[in-house]
């Protein structure tokens, strides 16, 4: 009760307050950017609601939730480097959830495999240039595999397959650890993720064992302690580990293998 009361804690207040004190006021007033939990029963306010977004790329008004790896429409990181306006990128969020499209999916896996398509020379365009900064190309993507369209029949395979049928860079692994689904929480395909060694080592473990993509089920492990090791020293953390797991080691950095077995399972 103490670890979860603290971790609440500090993720609604301070650095972690949703939305950021850094957040632009005038998008606060302009589209009513609101903090809330991704989920009924949740205390953690990970997301975000946006009310009123006008249409850019499509005529209309958008409401919708920011979450997880959405935020990364906009582009806001090292490695997922293109910028999109942040209305813009509210905008192809809410296409995407409308067309029923994996956000994971497009964003960890398919998106940087295009881009490194198109530095080999393998893919120039499909109707509209590559240009992650480019509203039209987020729409002719998103539009061309949710109707099967033209290539689009094919990447609504997913990458792995598309790379099989398409003979392109077959070397997919660095963005899909396991067939079938983009690295989460692995520290290998997903570069959005803080999750380090050997916390990943459960992951490794799930997706060897799982006969589909283990997660959400794996946040409770190398996310949650990824956070708490931010608040709370690792001799606490493994002292919870012990009433858990049964031993020390199955949370404790200093034995990077002994006992991740029983988190896994």
């Amino acid at each position: 009760m103490e670890l979860c009361l603290a971790i609440n804690r500090d993720y609604q207040t301070g650095p972690s307050e949703r939305p950021s004190p850094s957040f632009s006021p005038d998008l606060v007033r302009l589209y009513g950017v609101k903090g809330t939990a991704c989920s009924h029963s949740c205390p953690w306010r990970c997301a975000l609601i946006w009310r009123n977004i006008p249409g850019k790329a499509c005529p209309g008004v958008n409401t919708t939730m920011i979450h997880c790896v959405a935020g990364l429409f906009v582009g806001s990181s090292k490695f997922y480097n293109w910028n999109l306006q942040r209305e813009m990128g509210v905008e192809v969020n809410s296409m995407a959830n409308k067309l029923g499209l994996n956000h994971w999916l497009l964003l960890i896996g398919m998106v940087p495999w295009l881009r490194e398509c198109k530095e080999k020379g393998l893919l120039e365009d499909f109707g509209v240039p590559i240009e992650l900064e480019d509203s039209r190309f987020w729409v002719t993507l998103l539009q061309k595999i949710a109707f099967r369209e033209g290539i689009g029949d094919v990447l609504a395979e997913d990458v792995p397959r598309a790379a099989d049928r398409l003979g392109w860079d077959k070397e997919t692994r660095k963005f899909y650890p396991a067939h079938g689904f983009a690295g989460h929480w692995d520290s290998h395909g997903d570069k959005a993720t803080p999750v380090f060694f050997p916390l990943w080592v459960v992951s490794v473990l799930r997706w060897l064992t799982d006969s589909r993509g283990p997660f959400s089920s794996g946040h409770d492990y190398s996310q949650n302690l990824t956070r708490w090791s931010r608040v709370f020293s690792w001799d606490k953390l493994s002292q919870t580990g012990e009433k858990i797991y049964g031993s020390r080691r199955a949370v404790d950095p200093s034995y990077p293998y002994e006992y991740k077995a029983q988190p896994a399972i």
